[in-house]
């Protein structure tokens, strides 16, 4: 009797298990994309956990992820945060590694770390180790769940943690939009909770201590049943079903709380409403926003990128395109927020212009006309203009997994079926017109709210967490007053055929370069091509106009770089030290096409349609959110100032106030005809493309080539600046962004600083964060900048002195000294282990590898730098190493100190 293929793997695992009496049900692997390069296999443990397996034999490290089915929704009433907390406290120890700092020592030892969040219904954990220790990490990661210590002591030390994670994001229009949504929603619906805790919040009730709370929580809601894993790496699946089994199978089962029920989320009439928001930010937006149903058909078919894709690709007759010639809007996006397993939230969302703020009836006319000739033509022949280009990137996309999409796939897990696992959120399906129907059914004015943020408005009420102030007002749409305009939805676009032809001449300059750098993972069609624009810059006023010269080439383009997306190109402008970055990457694409469009673009600044004293304006908005930025973010920007990358606070506003506009017009009428263009290459482009694309550079190859500008003439010098700045800030945190410079670069200098920092991570952390809890973000990590590699220091504080936080450092810098004056040569053969993998690991898939390549040519640097920095980690000698880490460390610390005013 012949067996199935599917049969044959589950007596071959089964076998395998034998030993360990531990019965398990293998199921046939899931559907992959012809160029993915790993194999799978989805597995039940006897207690219900489900497992999915990938193997990768390119893999340097190795992954552990698991998602629990509950979240901030299951928080009792009196206590919102607890199941943050909880995420917080199950890493600080278990019945089978009680010490609190061993997970985190173990993974820092072994080229690891772990991290975890609390979302709505879902808890997600996951660590990375080094591959030939990926069995003790596991081990230790499952220990958590089947057997947490919670220990008491911790635990009210903790809540500053969390306290703190709340206030780090305190001025974030973004999240104190979410809570005064909260406020509208039905008390009987889990929504209104407050997600993430604060020291208001987490404390003892009279009924219940804190720490009991979090044990009951533990027993009610974290059991086997609600659980889904996914081990990751290098090993073949039957090693890795049987690491699965032995560790997981001991979680235990039964969970005493049910799963939450779910109402619908608003019991007031929606119909002609409007949610006005005070915001901290400049910006002003406004948002048709409607309450969609959610099921397993809708997500399947990705309904809700379908109309995003409707609403967002490039189309002459679009509605964002014809909003942005009417000077209504400066963009648009389409996204989903769920509220449950069975609501959302579709947000249609308007980025609005001077002009559009007075004239948002207009906006709204035009939109639910686009959006009612969407729901008339959403049939399955558009939809499937959507879902073949998903479908093609599915299939041709050729990465190894990293930890993002290991945490993604655990959580698909929890409620998805094994085989449309790797295919449930890439890969539409069309649900059936009925499905479509239904779900088209929401779009109505019955069914939405209208959002209206700006900073102008003075709403009456007052949300108390983040004290936003917002009300609810009644609206109706005004009679039009601008002719109706006449909309199509998107086509097929030239971006998307190989159909390149004779390319024009977009304009001079002094000189074109051009490097294509042969693809290093040959089954890979992923293709980068990176367009420098180098300009001369002679003054910090060049400096600043290059910085908004980025904001007007983004929205001169902005309709290539769209029409790019609509066919998974993406397009992307930036600065560079010395002018200007244009990068379009992807997988398929008519590339010669987009290049000459870019250049023709890029070629035609003096025409761009954007007057200079707006252009002030956005300056001074610019400098005005300096107070509203998060603390964090700050002190990178002063850090930044003090490397001499970027213009002190002071030179700034001092350009402001003298901005003359004649001078901007100038810098711009004469910057391309002024400026060199490297391009760098990577990936499998065919002759066909690269002749195109070098006729094409050769015609902006016209004049002298004696005054190409350096890249190499901007460069970062490793000179830094300032010793210890002191900076008074609006906000209440204390920071502190300390550096500590080698007096050299080179492969070796950072492969000592990149050991020396892994050595560091894990004791940094436990002894500031776990046992001092000086604050929610402790971290010490390896930096560069042009090629200089650093020490990174940072710690965000809610309540200590930055001048505690100092001392602090440098007395652990000392500490660390005599450790490392002790580190065994096993120990150091880990470390060194340990890191090369990382090192190895980030450079598997075309898009880092491509970055990394791209820098090298920049910086002047030999292609495999990268591989000689790891080359130099695993062969740096003990008692260099030594010599080198104590000699940095026991340098000054530079850098910048925030404190609240």
């Amino acid at each position: 009797m012949l067996l199935s293929r599917a049969c044959v793997c589950a007596l071959f695992v089964f076998t395998s298990l034998t030993s360990l009496a531990v019965p398990v049900t293998v199921s046939s692997a899931p559907e992959k994309g012809q160029n993915d390069p790993a194999s799978y296999q989805y597995m039940t443990l006897e207690n219900g956990v489900k497992v999915l397996l990938v193997s990768d034999n390119a893999m340097a490290l190795s992954y552990a992820s698991l998602s629990v089915k509950t979240g901030y929704f299951d928080d009792p009433e009196a206590i919102p945060g607890l199941a943050h907390l909880y995420e917080h406290m199950l890493s600080k120890g278990s019945k089978a590694y009680p010490d609190p700092a061993e997970y985190k020592q173990f993974l820092a030892d072994n080229g690891g770390r772990s991290n975890a969040s609390t979302s709505a219904w879902v808890t997600n954990y996951y660590m990375q180790v080094s591959s030939d220790k990926f069995d003790e990490g596991v081990a230790r990661f499952a220990a958590q769940f089947i057997a947490p210590t919670i220990p008491k002591s911790l635990v009210y030390g903790e809540r500053h943690a969390v306290d703190a994670e709340f206030r780090m994001k305190y001025s974030e229009d973004s999240r104190r939009k979410r809570e005064v949504l909260r406020t509208l929603v039905s008390r009987q619906h889990p929504f209104h909770k407050f997600s993430v805790g604060n020291l208001n919040t987490l404390v003892d009730q009279d009924f219940i201590s804190l720490h009991q709370a979090l044990v009951n929580f533990s027993q009610q809601h974290y059991c086997a049943e609600r659980m889904s894993a996914v081990l990751a790496g290098p090993q073949n699946l039957t090693q890795l079903s049987a690491m699965a089994a032995k560790e997981f199978t001991a979680i235990p089962k039964g969970c005493s709380a049910t799963e939450t029920y779910y109402v619908e989320p608003f019991d007031m009439p929606l119909a002609n409403k409007a949610l006005v928001i005070n915001t901290l930010s400049k910006s002003a937006h406004m948002s048709m926003t409607f309450v969609v149903p959610n099921n397993k058909q809708i997500e399947r078919g990705r309904l809700n990128d379908f109309i995003g894709w409707a609403f967002e690709s490039y189309n002459p007759s679009g509605l964002e395109h014809q909003l942005k010639q009417q000077k209504l809007i400066a963009d648009l996006s389409v996204y989903e927020q769920a509220i449950d397993p069975t609501h959302s939230l579709l947000h249609i969302n308007f980025n609005l212009t001077k002009s559009g703020k007075k004239n948002m009836d207009e906006i709204a006319r035009a939109a639910q006309d686009y959006l009612q000739l969407f729901i008339e033509h959403a049939d399955q022949a558009l939809y499937e203009q959507f879902a073949q280009l998903q479908r093609q990137r599915f299939e041709l996309e050729y990465r190894h997994k990293n930890a993002e999409d290991i945490r993604k796939l655990a959580t698909t897990l929890l409620d998805t079926s094994a085989n449309e696992v790797l295919t449930f959120a890439t890969k539409p399906a069309f649900p059936g017109q009925d499905v479509m129907n239904s779900w088209l059914a929401a779009f109505n004015h019955h069914n939405m709210l209208t959002i209206l943020e700006d900073d102008s408005y003075a709403p009456s009420q007052v949300e108390p967490l983040y004290n936003t102030a917002y009300e609810v007002r009644k609206v109706k749409l005004a009679a039009s007053t601008i002719d109706k305009l006449e909309f199509t939805l998107p086509a097929e676009s030239k971006y998307q055929a190989d159909t390149s032809g004779e390319a024009a001449v977009p304009g001079k300059s002094k000189r074109a370069d051009f490097t294509v750098i042969a693809p290093l993972i040959e089954q890979d069609p992923y293709t980068s091509i990176r367009i420098y624009v180098n300009h001369k810059m002679a003054s910090d006023r060049d400096i600043i106009l290059n910085q908004r010269l980025e904001i007007r080439a983004d929205k001169a383009l902005s309709a290539i770089t769209d029409e790019a997306k609509g066919n998974g190109i993406s397009v992307s402008v930036g600065t560079t030290s010395t002018g200007l970055l244009v990068t379009m990457q992807g997988r398929q694409g008519n590339w010669p096409a987009l290049m000459e469009d870019l250049l023709v673009g890029l070629a035609d600044m003096p025409n761009w349609d954007v007057s200079a004293s707006k252009e002030k304006e956005k300056l001074e908005r610019e400098f005005s959110v300096y107070p509203t930025l998060r603390a964090r973010d700050l002190s990178y920007r002063y850090l930044k100032e003090m490397f001499g990358m970027r213009l002190s606070e002071k030179n700034y506003q001092s350009f402001i106030d003298g901005f003359k506009e004649r001078k901007f017009t100038r810098f711009i009428n004469e910057y391309w005809g002024e400026s060199s263009v490297d391009v760098i290459a990577y990936g499998p482009l065919s002759s066909k493309d690269t002749d195109a694309i070098s006729a094409l550079l050769a015609r902006l190859d016209t004049s002298d080539k004696s005054e190409k500008v350096s890249a190499a003439a901007k460069l970062w010098d490793g000179t830094f600046t300032g010793g210890l700045s002191h900076v008074k800030y609006s906000g209440s945190d204390k920071i502190v962004n300390l550096v500590l410079l080698p007096a050299a670069k080179g492969s070796a200098v950072e492969a000592n600083t990149q050991l020396l920092a892994a050595f560091l991570t894990a004791p940094f952390f436990h002894q500031l964060r776990t046992q001092d809890q000086l604050g929610y973000s402790v971290k010490v990590y390896a930096q560069d900048q042009s090629g200089f590699p650093y020490l990174n220091f940072f710690v965000q504080s809610p309540q200590t002195p930055v001048d505690t936080l100092l001392a602090r450092i440098e007395r652990f810098n000392q500490w660390a000294i005599e450790q490392i004056a002790g580190l065994s040569a096993d120990d150091f053969e880990l470390l060194k282990l340990g890191v090369s993998q990382s090192r190895q690991q980030r450079r598997l898939n075309s898009d880092v590898l491509s970055a990394d390549l791209a820098e090298s040519q920049r910086l002047g640097l030999p292609l495999d730098y990268q591989n000689q920095v790891i080359n130099q980690i695993q062969n740096t000698k003990l008692t260099e190493f030594k010599a080198w880490a104590s000699r940095l460390l026991q340098q000054p610390l530079q850098g910048v100190m925030l404190q609240g005013s």
